[in-house]
């Protein structure tokens, strides 16, 4: 993927840049489900948008912090569902969840390796991600962690994640 040169924005409509990214874009989504913070989806939306991610799904939110996503919606695909409509709509595809959980089994985000037109999948930071939705993943990755705290902000480990998985796909 390459990086659009941003003086060929110049005079354009929003419609006419959203076409433009789109030629741009990885092939992969975001899933968030359930967040607490409406302030974090802003900020995923934002990541999303810095890296070109095709569609943002919001699963189960109800609204958000518009300012927290710096205008950056407006050049984005953002879908709301509700779970049923999720996992009757994605629940074939290749969902990798990203959960951190006592006694969950996971996989290190250091040595996983990306399936094709993937849906990264996040969920709340008080209660993760729903059972149903992990049962539908075909694979459940962590972040290592080493502090104290040993947990991360929804929106930092997207931007994480983000950042591995566009590094892995070059």
């Amino acid at each position: 993927m390459t990086k659009p040169d941003m003086s060929l924005f110049e005079g354009k409509s929003i419609e006419e840049i959203r076409t433009d990214l789109d030629g741009h874009r990885f092939p992969a989504d975001v899933a968030v489900y359930s967040i607490d913070n409406y302030f974090n989806l802003g900020a995923i939306i934002r990541i999303c948008h810095n890296f070109q991610i095709r569609n943002i799904i919001a699963v189960d939110i109800p609204k958000y912090y518009r300012k927290a996503d710096l205008g950056t919606r407006k050049y984005e695909t953002i879908i709301k569902v509700s779970m049923d409509d999720f996992l009757e709509k994605y629940g074939t595809r290749n969902i990798v969840a990203f959960e951190k959980r006592p006694g969950l089994l996971t996989q290190d985000l250091r040595k996983y390796t990306y399936p094709e037109e993937p849906i990264l999948l996040f969920g709340s930071e008080k209660t993760g991600i729903h059972d149903m939705l992990l049962a539908k993943a075909c694979a459940v990755v962590s972040i290592p962690m080493y502090g104290v705290h040993n947990d991360h902000n929804v929106g930092v480990a997207c931007g994480i994640v983000l950042y591995d998985y566009i590094t892995k796909q070059a």
